[in-house]
């Protein structure tokens, strides 16, 4: 599926909907053999190195 994602970020066109199309039935089959796609399939990202979030600003009371 990283194949297909990489595809998809750096083509256009007919090119680009066939890697969308690919990437779509490669991740939909991935499930359905019950393997784990993870959030982002076709991207190779560890969520370890993410960056930490925001603390969340307080609302406003009423």
């Amino acid at each position: 599926m990283t194949v297909y994602g990489d595809l998809v970020a750096l083509s256009e066109g007919q090119t680009r909907q066939w890697a969308i199309s690919g990437l779509v039935g490669a991740a939909r089959r991935s499930a359905l053999w019950g393997a784990e796609t993870g959030a982002l399939p076709g991207l190779a990202a560890d969520p370890q190195e993410f960056p930490e979030l925001p603390a969340p600003s307080p609302t406003p009371s009423p």
